[in-house]
């Protein structure tokens, strides 16, 4: 197969990119959608972050950022299945995120040259074993949100130059029907 790949670098070109082109011959069908992130490093999560998700779990919005991590393993392609622990089949819960994609290592990074490091933004479905997250887990979220297959992500990483994340609306369905909004 003969394959050509155009595209922008979007650390270097914030205005005025090209369309990026993916040219495949012989033409090829789609099999299976993947995750665009398949072996982070780390990933780093920010809870108790949408008001309303905070009220329906009753707890208040901390001043500060709570911050937890969740492993590798949780890791899954966009729309395949969730699989469900046998010690937590009926407590699992989810969230629909957005997942900032940071694409360049950073240390003690002013503020105002943040946004410099992240490469882009993807949806995330943050799903936690309630129980685990709690009182099974000692109150450690880490336990109740690391379960193998607890963080699908994409289909997609959109650059960041294209878009506000300020402005966008984020919506979770679980088998075809809205949950979350």
């Amino acid at each position: 197969y003969n394959e050509m790949l155009e595209v922008t670098d979007p650390f270097e070109t914030k205005e005025g990119a090209t369309e990026a082109k993916l040219i495949l011959e012989p033409p090829l069908k789609m099999a299976k959608m993947l995750s665009p992130v398949d072996n982070a490093p780390d990933i780093i999560c920010c809870g108790l972050n949408y008001k309303q998700h905070a009220k329906e779990v009753g707890l208040d919005i901390p001043k500060l950022p709570t911050l937890f991590s969740k492993s590798r393993n949780t890791l899954q392609n966009p729309y395949d299945p969730i699989e469900l622990p046998s010690c937590a089949e009926n407590e699992v819960d989810y969230e629909g995120e957005l997942a900032v994609v940071i694409g360049r290592r950073g240390r003690n990074i002013p503020k105002e040259e943040a946004m410099d490091y992240v490469f882009g933004y993807t949806v995330a479905n943050d799903i936690t074993a309630r129980r685990w997250q709690g009182k099974k887990g000692g109150g450690q979220w880490f336990r109740g949100k690391s379960f193998d297959t607890f963080l699908p992500l994409g289909p997609s990483i959109t650059a960041a130059w294209s878009l506000d994340p300020s402005d966008l609306r984020i919506v979770t369905e679980v088998n075809g029907q809205i949950v979350q909004e």
